[in-house]
């Protein structure tokens, strides 16, 4: 239960969107008591349990020893087809709490911060080139790699990424042009506006915000000029 609540206080104070060095001195202080309770609890309390993987980790093992010739059954603690499993503490999400606070007094909260890199652009080259950075790298080249024929696939992969990058260029210089078109269109037309006037005394319209910011509107004195309206009662 102590561990259930230290889990949970950790948790809410590294999520939080603001701090201060009070909180990231509580933050810190917490995450050394979370180490030790952890560790504690994996001698303790897990050492009284058999854990096994849960029913999809097996199925999912089961399909990737399917096309083998020869498994071994020997090498494994298997209680009605699956294996053992426990904590285990040398991994990566376990060892990188310890980085937090350091990480958010360089970069600020952990809400404002990502390691997957967003593309700006809605283009598709673009989006396939954001796989390209971050965590999310393997995609791209997993989804490239299914375009070569297997026979150094280093090589094609490469070219591929060359040509998606050639490609984003070009699209962004189809993109300028255009802009440029356009306002290069508009700067050459006519400028004309429909009377405000008219838009003003249109009953259909239900609200009418001018387009004009040369005009300004007094609302005192519009108010006051109009006190008998019971439509400028405030």
């Amino acid at each position: 239960m102590k561990l259930l609540y230290r889990v949970a206080e950790w948790h809410g104070f590294a999520k939080m969107w603001m701090h201060t060095d009070s909180t990231l001195k509580h933050l810190n202080d917490l995450t050394t008591e979370l180490g030790k309770l952890v560790r504690d609890f994996e001698t303790s309390t897990c050492s009284q349990f058999t854990t096994f993987e849960l029913p999809r980790e097996t199925e999912a093992r089961k399909r990737r020893t399917q096309g083998q010739a020869q498994t071994s059954a020997a090498s494994e603690s298997t209680a009605g087809g699956k294996r053992a499993r426990s904590l285990n503490l040398f991994t990566y999400k376990w060892h990188s709490l310890g980085d937090y606070v350091l990480s958010i007094r360089l970069f600020g909260g952990t809400d404002g911060i990502s390691t997957q890199i967003v593309s700006p652009s809605p283009d598709i080259v673009s989006v396939l080139l954001m796989f390209f950075q971050g965590e999310l790298a393997h995609r791209l080249v997993k989804r490239l790699y299914k375009l070569t024929n297997k026979h150094d696939p280093a090589k094609q992969i490469g070219k591929q990424v060359r040509r998606l990058e050639m490609a984003q260029q070009a699209f962004h210089r189809r993109k300028l042009r255009e802009k440029q078109h356009v306002v290069h269109s508009l700067s050459k037309a006519p400028k004309s506006s429909p009377s405000e006037s008219d838009a003003a005394d249109d009953s259909d319209l239900r609200y009418f915000i001018s387009p004009s910011l040369n005009e300004r509107k007094d609302i005192w004195g519009l108010i006051k000029s109009n006190s008998g309206d019971p439509a400028y009662k405030v």
